[in-house]
């Protein structure tokens, strides 16, 4: 994916997305974050001073905490230009845990061409140059995701309740105004920078000329929280079509929200506050809980059992897994008066 220069002169560029008849009846938008889009998108925050009154707590947070891996994640994803497209592979959608697996087993022809492509911008450090080979150090990539999780429950984590409430939020106030206007109406209202224009979305300011089309495969429209002043999509036009915007939020969310958000977290703690949260957005089993969350198995297990001793959700079995969803108690607990059914949508 393409990160997004202001352009301070000369002919402005415009990335257009072609569509077909096909393709109009295949767009979704998300309703979810996308994990591996928040942390590529956080990573080139941490390098800049964009959105200071946004991302400023965040960012001091965050750098006290960073380790060596997690530098070596900053190598990966420059603040400026080109950053690898398989870093936010389509499976991200299914949680951290599914995405990360995706990455580890990028093809190699996938992996050389986007580092070839890093290299053609910037000089890379040994370990990613290593990548680069034609047989790909698998133990190198492994510890790679190892460092992508490891950072998701460190940075990200901690602040997933707000994450996933602007997404939402964000999400159900763009359906909303489709309904109302039509699609070429509330597409072009995603950002100042997007237009509608026939079959086409014009996407304006951006970094290259460039035309991208469909041609049936429809594409995916991701609110994101860390994702700031510009939208962006992958560079490949051989992969699935993606367009990611900046998601609506204020400075920390409202008092009232993030007053509620610490009452729930000092009551059942920040871990366990961001898995009621998550259940009471959409029910699940534990393994998509955990690969949501980014927890392991028998940790996602764990703080589900502790929850449902509490009254907050409750726990059936459907065929060979078990649902978790949320109680009356527990949804008014993360500020619902009942549990909430969104828009169909992508997740």
């Amino acid at each position: 994916m393409q990160r997004i220069d202001h352009l301070s002169g000369g002919e402005a560029l415009a990335l257009r997305i072609h569509f077909d008849s096909d393709d109009l009846v295949n767009i979704r938008f998300s309703n979810r974050p996308d994990p591996l889009w928040e942390i590529l998108l956080s990573l080139h925050l941490l390098q800049s001073d964009e959105g200071e009154q946004l991302y400023g707590r965040w960012r001091q947070t965050v750098k006290k905490k960073l380790t060596r891996m997690d530098r070596h994640l900053l190598e990966l994803a420059p603040p400026q230009g080109y950053s690898p497209d398989f870093l936010t592979p389509a499976e991200s959608r299914h949680g951290v845990r599914a995405g990360i697996q995706a990455i580890v087993h990028t093809p190699a022809p996938l992996l050389h061409r986007d580092l070839d492509e890093l290299a053609a911008e910037r000089k890379l450090p040994g370990w990613i140059d290593r990548l680069r080979r034609r047989a790909p150090d698998r133990n190198l990539i492994g510890s790679l995701g190892d460092a992508l999780l490891s950072y998701f429950q460190q940075a990200i984590a901690p602040v997933w309740s707000p994450i996933t409430r602007a997404v939402f939020e964000d999400h159900e106030s763009r359906t909303r105004r489709i309904a109302l206007t039509g699609l070429a109406e509330g597409i072009s209202d995603l950002h100042p920078a997007i237009r509608w224009k026939s079959r086409e979305l014009v996407i304006e300011d951006y970094s290259v000329e460039a035309d991208r089309h469909l041609r049936g495969r429809g594409l995916r429209i991701v609110p994101s929280y860390f994702c700031h002043q510009h939208p962006m999509a992958l560079r490949s036009p051989g992969l699935q079509p993606v367009l990611v915007y900046p998601a609506a939020h204020a400075p920390g969310g409202d008092r009232q929200s993030e007053h509620s958000l610490r009452a729930l977290e000092d009551l059942v703690g920040p871990t366990r506050a961001n898995v009621l949260r998550e259940i009471a957005h959409s029910a699940c089993s534990t393994s998509v809980l955990a690969s949501r969350m980014g927890l392991a198995s028998s940790s996602a297990s764990e703080h589900a059992r502790t929850l449902r001793a509490a009254g907050l959700i409750s726990t059936r079995r459907v065929g060979r897994n078990v649902v978790h969803s949320v109680t009356a108690l527990g949804s008014r607990l993360v500020g619902r008066s009942s549990p909430r059914t969104a828009v169909k949508a992508s997740t």
